[in-house]
């Protein structure tokens, strides 16, 4: 069973997205949306939390 998330959090705090569950795979495809859109830095990268995604910034370490 794929892993559904409701909520990706901002790593400095805030919410970047919260609403229906959405997979891995979704959540990347919107990062990547919002990185071409210039609404996120190029480099930023989800990381899995225990019930949430952590959008961390490009200069984070993974």
């Amino acid at each position: 069973m794929t892993p559904l998330y409701r909520t990706i959090l901002h790593a400095s705090g805030g919410t970047y997205y919260q609403g229906e569950p959405i997979s891995l795979a979704d959540a990347q495809m919107m990062l990547s949306n919002d990185i071409a859109e210039g609404k996120v830095e190029v480099g930023a990268f989800l990381k899995i939390d225990e019930d949430a995604l952590i959008l961390e910034p490009a200069d984070a370490k993974p």
